[in-house]
């Protein structure tokens, strides 16, 4: 009778061993079920937060939605944010306002904040990664998804009009404006420069899809195409062309379609 039940009583400890992970004090598991995990990195643009208050940015309305989307699909669900205050320095010497996955607000550099988005994204491999950018936020996840190694591609890379912080900074918005008025190059007016084709070499390998949304009706501030993306020109009239607060360069980070096609890859 033992030698019957032997087979079956070793099959059932072998299971229990596999199935026990009480003793895994790994920093990345799987949703319940079974489901891969979503780490979002939602970078918002020059004002975003002009008190500095990070998580006074209005963006995080659409972050809070892709949240609940996830959980609604039984997947975990891990953010890193970050925007800009009223700072008019270069990026050497900025300091921008970020938090990583459970985590309070940090003040630091772009570098710091890339180089920690670099850690968390490789400490967790079982999350699938999307990036969003808009603005100067748009210009720092391209130099994000352009310089760092991760252990996994991007699902989904957006970058929603973005302006290069270098050429087009606080500073020198005024000039730049004041060019444009007279067909100068303007680099308020276009996909950011300062982007190398190696950097975007390198964001088009590291992407399974990335989009580029840009709009052109705010005549003074505006992106434009770039290759190696695929670009998705967006036209939100001419009202509010000359409105500081409510001009198609802020209306298109609020854009929910372009949130919705980031949620419909999860």
């Amino acid at each position: 009778m033992m030698n019957k039940l032997a087979p079956i009583l070793l099959a059932t400890a072998l299971l229990s061993i596999g199935c026990d992970r009480s003793g895994d004090s790994g920093s990345d598991v799987k949703s319940e079920g079974g489901n891969r995990g979503i780490l979002v990195v939602a970078m918002g643009g020059y004002l975003s937060c002009p008190s500095g208050d990070l998580y006074s940015s209005d963006y995080l309305y659409n972050v809070n939605n892709l949240e609940a989307k996830a959980w609604e699909k039984g997947r975990d669900f891990k953010k890193i944010i970050s925007c800009y205050d009223t700072s008019m320095a270069d990026p050497s010497n900025l300091t921008i306002h970020f938090a990583m996955p459970d985590g309070g607000q940090q003040n630091d550099n772009v570098y710091s904040f890339m180089a920690q988005v670099e850690g968390v994204v490789n400490s967790h491999p079982n999350h699938d990664l999307y990036v969003i950018g808009h603005s100067h936020g748009g210009w720092l996840s391209l130099k994000l998804m352009g310089t760092k190694n991760f252990n996994q591609k991007a699902k989904f890379y957006a970058s929603v009009d973005p302006i290069s912080r270098t050429a087009c900074s606080p500073q020198s918005f005024i000039d730049n404006t004041i060019n444009g008025l007279f067909n100068l190059v303007n680099p308020c007016q276009q996909f950011p420069t300062d982007i190398s084709g190696g950097e975007k070499g390198h964001i088009y390998s590291n992407t399974e899809v990335w989009k580029n949304y840009y709009q052109e009706n705010t005549r003074f501030l505006h992106s434009g195409g770039t290759d190696s993306a695929g670009n998705v020109r967006k036209d939100y009239g001419p009202e509010g062309d000359m409105d500081p607060f409510n001009n198609a360069h802020l209306k298109i980070f609020n854009d929910g379609s372009i949130w919705g096609e980031l949620s419909s890859t999860f």
